[in-house]
């Protein structure tokens, strides 16, 4: 089972009015350590042996090769006498892990998130995430690829965790201490059986939520594509006019023919920027159909269209055989044509 809640989608023609958009406040992009001071992290837990820190192509690595290691990372969002940025507010990170859930929570990555009057731990793995407050979780993700995480808050109060765009904690906690922080780290080696683990982090965003960015490209663009090069494709991007994401239940599918995919997953992609966003479907396109994606997120409503079919606008090559024969024929007929010949009459 893959844990995932698959939504019908349709993709939708691309908006011309307004943008809004998330303001993002504060992005650590895994290319320096966390405690580096462009980054501003404190070492709550330290990196010690056998856990090993470095840096891989834009990400933050944490490996534990074969050994116990608590490591853990704060940042402070306000403390007192300071506010914190007003809701609603979000928290965004991706995260990849080796490890598959085994038998305990708390024996990989950790997230936490303290914001209001709310507190509350999400424990990750490869394959599962959990929720400490919540006690929910989700089984079944793709231990092959990273995982986008997504905290959302309405008031400080009520809050949202998402994997993928699948929310799976929707929860209320009001306890305010006057301090707002955000940790992320690792607990390895619960099990030496399980060692060696390694987590991979690519970046840890935060700001302040508005609704209805505009759509402004996607990738392939919207329109006819041709069978032959996107018969299985399975995922799209549609990039925003400002940073922006996008949960399943947002996204609705609809089809002129044949079985509609269903949108199973909204992720980020490798060292992308929060304005874009992947959109991962259950199965392609039927061909020789429309499939239409509607993004609805309560304020303004989005369609993309894709056609999995020759473009009638676009001669196909047999279409360009009867015009190059009908050019070379008007060009033979000109060229072998007889022609007049005038000569004056002899005296």
């Amino acid at each position: 089972m893959r844990g995932i809640i698959g939504v019908i989608v349709v993709l939708i023609g691309l908006s011309t009015g307004p943008a809004l958009g998330d303001e993002t406040l504060y992005r650590y992009e895994g290319n320096v350590l966390p405690y580096d001071p462009t980054a501003g992290w404190n070492q709550n837990n330290p990196c010690e042996d056998p856990c090993v820190e470095s840096l891989d192509s834009g990400h933050f690595v944490l490996t534990w090769p074969d050994g116990y290691d608590f490591a853990n990372y704060s940042y402070w969002i306000a403390q007192p006498p300071d506010d914190p940025p007003p809701p609603p507010f979000w928290v965004e990170w991706t995260f990849e892990s080796d490890h598959e859930w085994v038998d305990s929570e708390d024996c990989d990555g950790r997230f936490q998130v303290h914001y209001g009057g709310m507190s509350d731990t999400v424990y990750m793995h490869g394959d599962a995430v959990f929720s400490h407050s919540g006690n929910d979780f989700v089984l079944g993700l793709d231990i092959t690829e990273a995982q986008t995480y997504r905290y959302e808050t309405p008031d400080g109060i009520d809050y949202r965790f998402s994997v993928d765009g699948q929310v799976f904690t929707d929860y209320a906690f009001d306890n305010p201490s006057g301090y707002h922080y955000i940790q992320f780290g690792g607990n390895a080696g619960c099990s030496l059986d399980q060692l060696p683990i390694v987590d991979e982090w690519d970046f840890v965003r935060y700001g302040t939520i508005d609704y209805g960015e505009s759509i402004i490209a996607t990738d392939p663009p919207e329109g006819y594509l041709d069978p032959a090069a996107y018969g299985n494709m399975t995922r799209f991007v549609v990039t925003y006019a400002a940073d922006n994401y996008a949960y399943i239940d947002e996204i609705s599918v609809e089809v002129t023919g044949g079985t509609a995919p269903e949108v199973i997953g909204t992720r980020r992609l490798d060292n992308s920027e929060p304005d874009t966003l992947q959109i991962v479907l259950d199965r392609p396109m039927p061909i020789g159909h429309t499939t239409t994606f509607t993004f609805d997120d309560g304020v303004r409503v989005q369609t993309v269209e894709y056609t999995l079919a020759a473009d009638p606008a676009v001669p196909t090559v047999s279409a360009w055989g009867v015009i190059i024969l009908t050019l070379l024929i008007a060009t033979t007929g000109t060229i072998l044509s007889p022609q007049r010949v005038y000569s004056e009459p002899r005296p």
